[in-house]
């Protein structure tokens, strides 16, 4: 039930980023003040305004507990949309876009996951989310353009304005746990610095904000290209619903597949080149509605699979006394990336043209798999939770000794629950060594 409850709370979240992409290069076009450069603020700086709160605020629900920032930001992000939805100008529009990018709440409710999660399930649960976003995203695409014909853009940010209000009381029914101050959530710029080099967390938060821009540049030109090639704005929901379904139930397979052979930067090659496959043909200049099929279907497979395994590999590579950290690194990057997308897209668009634009997202594909290729399969660690009695050994005594356990990679101990967190090797833990010093203390 928790988890159903955060998958909701993802769903709204991302709704409010999803549902206007597909309609908002055609819907602002009259609107006072249009230009393609306030076009491209208008879609990313919602990226901007999360990437500049996530770390703060996720590091601020280390200390005063994940529900106050995700209630309150969820109510941000309600009054953002209600601002969309009055606009009159592309000015207003922007910074109603930027007060919704205000409530970020990424990093705290990927930290509440973590909370609610044990170790066992902590990397499948984040496919799980990974792909929920991605089927969150499908619902979007459908419903930006059918419910165009309702109310307009304004229209679709009520509704988005209403999403966050529920996510807003669904988020009173979870669980709260207490806030791990004691596992280091006082904010240091050098432990920052660490977790960043920490193998397989850069790799992941700027693959994430890559995967981000990516996306928000491609959908300043694809639906002018589509009207172009005489695929009228009515026809877009149907196309969007056919090229999302080819692409995410591959993407789903193949998470489950890379997940089981330990396979996750193999599969995340085959993603990208899905992505590089995509562009190209776009960048063809396409006329035929099922060559449209067949570029979209090989993007969002790309699309799919990335959000699947990126956030599984961070949770493997995260410290464990840093995880609230790498989250919120990893949504500031994200959220970044959504910015920069859009507004470096706009330009881009009005220089080189749709062809032009694709072509040059296609190139800077080829360069993130060359770089991909470079990178190494991630250790095979897992995490354990163990309990602990500190009436036995002193918090530092603990961390000692169960590090030095064959087989223990890193150990970090929380007074508050009398338990430790552990990152353990699946080929090398010495399981009889672990219960032999769990059951010393217990005697």
């Amino acid at each position: 039930m928790p988890i159903a409850i955060i998958l909701a709370l993802y769903a709204s979240r991302m709704m409010g980023l999803f549902i206007v992409l597909p309609v908002l290069a055609l819907a602002t076009v009259g609107m006072p003040g249009y230009s393609p450069l306030l076009l491209g603020l208008a879609i990313g700086v919602y990226g901007l305004t999360q990437a500049v709160l996530q770390v703060p605020l996720g590091q601020l629900s280390d200390r005063i507990g994940r529900f106050k920032i995700v209630f309150i930001g969820l109510l941000v992000f309600a009054l953002g949309s209600w601002w969309c939805a009055q606009a009159d100008s592309m000015l207003e529009l922007v910074f109603g876009r930027a007060l919704q990018g205000a409530g970020a709440i990424s990093s705290s409710l990927l930290a509440w996951v973590v909370d609610l999660t044990g170790e066992e399930r902590r990397a499948r649960v984040m496919a799980v989310i990974g792909i929920s976003i991605g089927l969150t995203f499908l619902a979007a695409l459908v419903l930006g353009p059918a419910l165009m014909p309702w109310r307009g853009l304004a229209g679709l940010f009520e509704l988005t304005a209403g999403l966050a209000l529920l996510a807003a009381l669904l988020s009173c029914l979870l669980p709260r746990p207490a806030p791990l101050r004691a596992l280091g959530a006082v904010f240091s710029a050098q432990r920052v610095r660490d977790v960043w080099h920490t193998p397989g967390v850069a790799s992941s938060v700027l693959g994430v904000g890559l995967l981000h821009a990516v996306l928000m540049a491609l959908f300043l030109a694809l639906p002018a290209q589509l009207v172009g090639a005489g695929i009228g704005p009515d026809d877009h929901t149907g196309l969007y619903v056919v090229v999302m379904l080819l692409g995410a139930l591959p993407a789903f397979l193949a998470t489950g597949w890379v997940e089981a052979k330990h396979r996750l930067i193999g599969g995340q090659r085959f993603a990208i080149a899905g992505l590089i496959g995509g562009f190209a043909l776009l960048a063809l200049g396409l006329t035929e509605y099922w060559m449209f099929v067949l570029a979209g279907g090989m993007f969002f497979f790309g699309f799919n699979l990335l959000e699947a395994t990126l956030p599984s590999l961070l949770a493997k590579a995260a410290p464990v006394r840093d995880r609230g950290t790498a989250t919120g690194l990893y949504a500031t990057i994200q959220f970044f990336g959504a910015f920069v997308g859009g507004l470096l897209g706009g330009p881009l668009l009005s220089v080189l043209g749709p062809s032009g634009l694709f072509t040059a997202l296609a190139l800077g594909g080829c360069i993130w798999l060359a770089l991909r290729y470079r990178t190494p399969e991630p250790p095979r660690h897992r995490s354990r939770v163990v309990a602990i009695d500190l009436n036995t050994f002193s918090i530092e005594s603990w961390e000692s000794k169960l590090a030095a356990v064959t087989g223990v990679v890193e150990a970090a101990v929380s007074p508050a629950g009398s338990v430790a967190y552990l990152k353990v090797s699946k080929d090398a833990l010495n399981e009889s060594e672990l219960t032999d010093l769990l059951a010393q203390s217990a005697r």
